[in-house]
């Protein structure tokens, strides 16, 4: 199978398998929203956005492990210094705090999830992150209460990818052992370029909900997240689309198939910003009634609706870009402008959300994506990538 039909089959398969783990969540949304409280499901929305920005304490080595993997370099060192290394704070956040020290535990876990992708296996990452979600919506069916249900919740999360994690040790037939080989260090440091940038980028992102509920209350941040999670299902699809594509652009500078990368960033690029304007302007209509469907209970938020529409397109086309950057290698610019535009997303969100309500804070977060858009765009224009710019 060549790599163009890799990345297809790797696409398609990731859509199908989180097409699963889409139904599990609006499941799992349309329980929760009726039989908890607003301030218990507006905590539940906060935790969930908490797990994502907890995705950063892997500092990047799940990423550097895809990378590495991908262009064929020693990786079963790496792989158990990184395991081994980042169970220490899982095992100190446990005395301090179990739910924490579960949340934690995902990190070293997740190291799989570098090992897959380098190898063009995005199916399985998919598969293993549906089955997360099938076991997470049989939690909360079971209507648990709310202090129960929580800790239940975040067990099921960690069980796949404990049976991952096993099955990329046989797979790769790596003996399993806690070393620190000499130049772990040096190789640590595109993982912490790429774990800054994905810090920066989670920021932008993840801050919104913690702006809301300073700003508005927490049982506004439920009705919010409602109209999210319908454009978060735009997202999800742009993203699964993009998964196998990383390891592909590295695959293909390194052949020096620069005609490839270049139709590939193109055709991709095309297809996220027409699913976008498709799908978003159909959300952006649609979306009290689907809502009540959903929940029961009609919310209509045409402002908020049509703000996470651009927002939406944003973010597709800035991870689009990046997602070449990161396959070619150009990470510390993107640092930069992420860092930067986080820096900016905060005051701004604060600023526009007192002077615009909740739309403010959104429009804040897309001018934040569109500033990183234009610098990623310069990078491409200033790097002369062959048969790109």
């Amino acid at each position: 199978m060549n790599l163009g039909k890799r990345v297809i089959f790797g696409a398609f398969t990731t859509i199908g398998a989180r097409g699963v783990g889409v139904v599990c969540q609006l499941i799992v949304t349309a329980i929760a929203s009726r039989i908890w409280s607003a301030s218990d499901f507006g905590m539940w929305c906060l935790i969930l956005s908490s797990m994502l920005l907890l995705n950063i304490f892997d500092f990047g080595a799940s990423s550097a492990l895809q990378n590495r993997i991908a262009r064929s370099e020693d990786s079963e060192d790496f792989f158990f210094a990184s395991l081994f290394l980042f169970t220490i704070p899982v095992v100190i956040a446990f005395f301090i705090w179990q739910p924490f020290g579960l949340i934690l535990l995902r990190q070293p876990l997740s190291l799989c999830k570098g090992a897959f992708l380098g190898r063009q296996e995005a199916h399985r990452v998919a598969l293993i992150e549906g089955f997360a979600a099938i076991l997470g919506a049989c939690i909360i069916a079971l209507q648990f209460p709310f202090q129960v249900a929580i800790p239940l919740y975040l067990v099921s999360q960690i069980i796949p990818w404990i049976f991952a994690t096993l099955f990329v040790i046989w797979r790769e037939n790596w003996r399993l052992r806690f070393v620190i080989p000499q130049n772990f260090f040096l190789s640590v440091k595109p993982a912490i370029l790429l774990w800054c940038l994905n810090l920066f980028s989670l920021l932008i992102i993840s801050t919104d909900d913690w702006i809301f509920t300073y700003l508005f209350g927490i049982e506004s941040v439920g009705d919010l997240t409602l109209v999210k999670r319908l454009y978060n299902l735009i997202l999800l699809l742009n993203w699964s689309i993009l998964t196998p594509m990383w390891s592909a652009y590295t695959l293909s500078s390194i052949r020096g198939d620069w005609e490839w990368l270049r139709r590939s960033l193109f055709k991709s690029t095309a297809l996220l910003l027409s699913i976008v304007i498709v799908i978003g302007g159909w959300l952006y209509y649609f979306h009290p009634s689907l809502i009540e469907i959903w929940t029961g209970s009609r919310i209509a938020m045409p402002q908020v609706a049509l703000a996470l529409w651009v927002m939406t397109a944003a973010l597709s086309l800035n991870a689009s870009i990046s997602t070449l950057l990161n396959g070619l290698g150009r990470i510390k610019i993107q640092v930069i402008s992420n860092g930067c535009a986080a820096l900016i997303n905060f005051g701004l969100s604060l600023l526009w959300g007192k002077q615009f309500g909740m739309p403010g804070v959104i429009w804040a977060t897309s001018v934040s994506f569109i500033l990183v858009i234009l610098v990623n765009f310069l990078v491409l224009q200033r790097e002369k990538i062959p048969k790109i710019c």
